[in-house]
Parts: structure tokens; C-alpha cells; sequence
């Protein structure tokens, strides 16, 4: 297998164990709707969640490179300017990184919660966090 297959299927993996977890979520009641591979015309999000009526768009990534990071921005930017709902943006990444990607989830986390910087993203989170943002 390829370095980029074993990529694709590392972020394939992913992307399955978080809609196994919202299964979850929806199954407990927790949260009403999900939709998967929402596209709002040339932008995309990975689930597009309902919860009290509040939207969440949800990017999955198992990188949190500042590169990676500006590709959610982009997204997260014309899924806020495109839907007709408030939609918060939220970057998830896997419990499990590395010491030198838990160092980018730390810096990027910080980064677009920084004074001054512009993020349509409001929040880079695990997947062991995102409970409790639908559990306030």
C-alpha cells in the first residue's frame, strides 16, 4: 500500500469511528440530526450536525497542519456565508496523535482563539471533547 493510500485510509477510519459516536449521540437523543457530506456549493463539511436546533458543522482531519487548518477555514468561511442558519465550525481530530501533532492541534487551537486573528473556525477539538459540546 502507498504512503497516500495508507493516508486516505487512516482519514477513511476516522471518519467512520466519529459517525459510529454520533450514531451514538443521536441514538441517545442527544442530538437530532446528521448529515454526512453536506455541500453547500463548492464548500464542504465532513457532518453536518443538529443539536437544539443549533447547527455544527464538523471538519474531520487526522493532521492538524496549519495547511490543513486553512483548508477548513476556507470551508468553514462559506458554509457560514451560504446557510440561511448560524453554523458554529468545528476542526476534529483524533483522540490518538502523535507528540508532533498533538504540538499542531495545541498551536492551531490557540492560534484561532487568539487576539486578533481572523477564524471562521470556532473550535479545533478530539473526538473525546465533542460529547461535551453537545452535553451542557
Amino acid at each position: 500500500m502507498s504512503n497516500d493510500s495508507s493516508k486516505s485510509a487512516h482519514g477513511n477510519t476516522f471518519k467512520e469511528s466519529v459517525l459510529i459516536f454520533l450514531k451514538t449521540l443521536k441514538n441517545e437523543g442527544i442530538i437530532e440530526i446528521i448529515q454526512i457530506g453536506k455541500r453547500f456549493g463548492q464548500f464542504y463539511s465532513t457532518f453536518l450536525v443538529t443539536y437544539k436546533g443549533d447547527v455544527y458543522a464538523i471538519f474531520t482531519t487526522t493532521s492538524a497542519r496549519s495547511d490543513r487548518i486553512k483548508e477548513n477555514q476556507w470551508d468553514a468561511w462559506g458554509i457560514k456565508n451560504s446557510s440561511t442558519k448560524t453554523t458554529s465550525c468545528l476542526v476534529l481530530l483524533p483522540d490518538y496523535l502523535s507528540e508532533k501533532e498533538f504540538d499542531n492541534f495545541i498551536a492551531e487551537k490557540n492560534r484561532i482563539k487568539s487576539e486578533g486573528y481572523i477564524s471562521s473556525i470556532d473550535d479545533i477539538i478530539q473526538l473525546k471533547d465533542l460529547k461535551n459540546i453537545f452535553i451542557k
